[in-house]
């Protein structure tokens, strides 16, 4: 929704290979930041579990299982 709560886009994607809640909020991240770079829309508000949260802002390489998705979804 843009600020003036009208809707801009939707998406539902099915990740067959996800057996853990974080790597399946990590993918449904990356997945809905790729949207928004394709709508080009410039200011986000992005939803989701606080130690995802805790992961995508710390500073440090996260060395975990998850390292890479974390990765991802800070670089976009």
């Amino acid at each position: 929704r843009d600020n003036h709560g009208r809707f801009l886009a939707g998406s539902c994607h099915f990740f067959p290979s996800t057996h853990d809640a974080e790597a399946a909020e990590l993918l449904a991240c990356r997945r809905a930041l790729i949207l928004v770079r394709e709508l080009n829309v410039q200011k986000v508000i992005l939803e989701t579990d606080s130690l995802v949260v805790s992961k995508i802002r710390n500073e440090q390489w996260d060395f975990s299982v998850h390292g890479q998705l974390v990765q991802d979804v800070k670089v976009l």
